[in-house]
Order: structure tokens, then sequence, then C-alpha cells
């Protein structure tokens, strides 16, 4: 699976930069007359990548990174795609005279967007679905620029302008879904943001041939941003300290100088399961808030447990996005245990 992934990441990547290529060469070709140019020549390089995107999409409910089951990722991520695809349409047509305030809109909800995957399929989920997203909003633009119920010149060269603007952080999702220290990190999605929206600042001011003062003071007011959040960015990014062992975590808990065996190990990780998770992730929730629900992963069994042992590393160690809010007060020993059990294989017997 991690072959066939790196794969089609590379073949999107691939495809990314032919189409950049052709929009490069397109507005210069056709600098006066958008509707001129040939939209055949980009639905090679639209259609390879938004396969090669789209077939990334299964990898977070294969590797177990999501929240969800299998059938109601398929769900969240097709009505997404959709939803993207006619509402990205509609708001063009609405907004097409008011450019600045569509940007905004559409960066309003693209922000929202990153947010929900993010919560429903971990930081790698986040990047590829965003990417698959910003495909989707290109073919999009691709296929409505040359409709006849409004202008040419006009809907053409808005859809145009969006699609430059979109490749750069399109680049950017596919480079960093499987970046390991971004992965890990608690604010990835903010971080895809900020820097998906200086991508496209960057991608402005060269093309309107601003001065490079402008883009260092780009550069500059990111770095300000990251030295003002000491206690809170930096502070996650540095390296965490190597996890405790078993027997060194839980000494007090388990009194006794014999090592913990595979069964012992695992009971541990049950009865933190137990204790800080199956008042969400049960068939029958001690929390009132929650009902059980077969879009919501249940580790009330052993088997279970393995099943979702990846999704409870991103969501509970790499993350620490859940419990939610860390109502049931997991601990960092607890987190580090998770942590050590499945970077061992995650064994139950």
């Amino acid at each position: 699976m991690d072959a066939l992934a790196l794969t089609l990441g590379w073949l999107a990547l691939l495809a990314a930069a032919l189409w950049l290529a052709s929009l490069y060469v397109l507005a210069r070709t056709f600098p006066l007359d958008p509707c001129a140019a040939p939209r055949l020549t980009m639905r090679h390089q639209a259609a390879l990548l938004a396969v090669a995107a789209w077939c990334l999409l299964p990898a977070p409910v294969s590797l177990g990174d999501t929240v969800l089951r299998p059938e109601a990722a398929v769900l969240v991520t097709v009505g997404t795609l959709a939803t993207a695809w006619f509402g990205y349409r509609a708001l063009c047509d609405a907004l097409q005279r008011r450019p600045l305030l569509l940007a905004f809109v559409l960066y309003g909800l693209l922000g929202y967007a990153v947010w929900g995957y993010h919560q429903l399929f971990g930081a790698s989920g986040a990047y590829l679905h965003s990417g698959a997203l910003l495909v989707t909003l290109m073919a999009s633009n691709l296929h409505g620029a040359s409709r006849a119920t409004q202008p040419c010149a006009a809907r053409a060269t808005l859809r145009r302008r969006h699609n430059r603007y979109l490749t750069l952080p399109l680049l950017f999702t596919l480079l960093c879904a499987h970046a390991p220290d971004l992965m890990a990190n608690p604010y990835a999605w903010q971080l895809l943001l900020l820097i998906g929206g200086l991508l496209v600042l960057i991608w402005y001011g060269l093309e309107q041939a601003l001065t490079p003062k402008w883009a260092l003071s780009s550069a500059l007011g990111v770095l300000a941003l990251y030295v003002a959040m000491p206690d809170g960015l930096q502070r996650e990014a540095r390296a965490r300290p190597a996890a405790p062992s078993f027997a060194a975590a839980f000494k007090h808990a388990i009194p006794t100088p014999e090592p913990l065996d595979t069964h012992r190990e695992f009971a541990l990780v049950q009865r933190i399961i137990q204790d800080r998770c199956l008042e969400c992730h049960s068939r029958t929730p001690s929390n009132p808030v929650f009902q059980a629900t077969p879009l919501v992963p249940t580790f009330d069994t052993p088997e279970q447990i393995l099943t979702w042992k990846r999704a409870i590393h991103e969501q509970a160690v790499a993350s620490q996005n859940m419990p939610l809010a860390n109502l049931t007060q997991m601990s960092q020993a607890e987190r580090d245990l998770l942590g050590l059990w499945i970077e061992k294989g995650g064994r139950i017997e």
C-alpha cells in the first residue's frame, strides 16, 4: 500500500507540474483572449492529476488513520467533493463581479473543509483530501470555463486565475502529505492553511510584478508568527523525549520486578482505553452527549482495538486530538504507553 501511494503521489506531482507549465504557456500565448485558449491541451493533464489525486484518498482508510468506518469515509469524501464541485461553480457565478469577496469566501470554506478533514482523517488524510478538493475545483474550472450562460472573457479569466493560484498549494499538499514531522504536529491543518495562503500571495506578487520586498515582508510575517508562539507551535514542533518503557512507566501500577510480557502490556493498554476512550467509542457509550453510531469506531474488544490501532496512534498519540478536549484526562504517560505499544507491533497476545 505504501509503494502504491508513493507511486500515485509522484504521478500526481508530475501531472500538477505539467498543468502548471500549461497554464504558464497559455497565459503567454493567449494573454488578451482567454476564450481562444484550447482546453483540449489541458484535459490530459487535468485527467491525469484528478485520477492520481483521487486514487490517493483510500490510503488513510486502508492504513487505519481515520476515525470513520470505511463506508462512512467513502460517503464523506464523495459528498464533500460533489458539494465542492457544485458549490464552487455557484459561488463563481454569483460573485463573479466581486473577485476579492469571492476569494475570502472560498478561503474560509476551504479552511473549514481542511479542519473537518483533519478531525475525521488525521493529518495525512487532511492533506490528501485537501489536495483532492483543490483538484476538483481546478477540474471544475476547466469544465465550466466555456459555458455559454455568461460572457466568456470574464468567466474564463476568473477560472484561469483561480487555477494558477491553486496549483502551488496543491503541490504543497501532495509533497507534504507523508512528511512525518509535519504530520505529527498538532497544528498540521493550521500550517496547511497558512502556508497555502502564503503560496497564493507569493504567486500573486510574482504575477503582478511586485517588488521582492513584498515577498520578504510576507515571509517575515510568518516568521514573526512562529516566534510569537513559544509555548504553542514551537514547543509542539520540538522532538519529544523517548517514551519510557512499560516497566518504568507503570512500575507503581504493577508492583513486580518481573518484565512485562505481551499479555500484560496489552492489559495496560486496554485499561487505558477503557478509562479514557470507551466513554464515547463504545457500543454503549456512557457519555450522554454521544450515541452509538456505525460511523464511529468502537474499542469494546481487543480485536477492535487492534483494527483501529493506527487511528488511535494518529489521534491520541501523534496529534493528541483525542480524547475530545481531553475530557477524560488522558495523561502524557498514558499516551506514551499507547504509542510504545503500537510501535512495538501492537500485539494482543
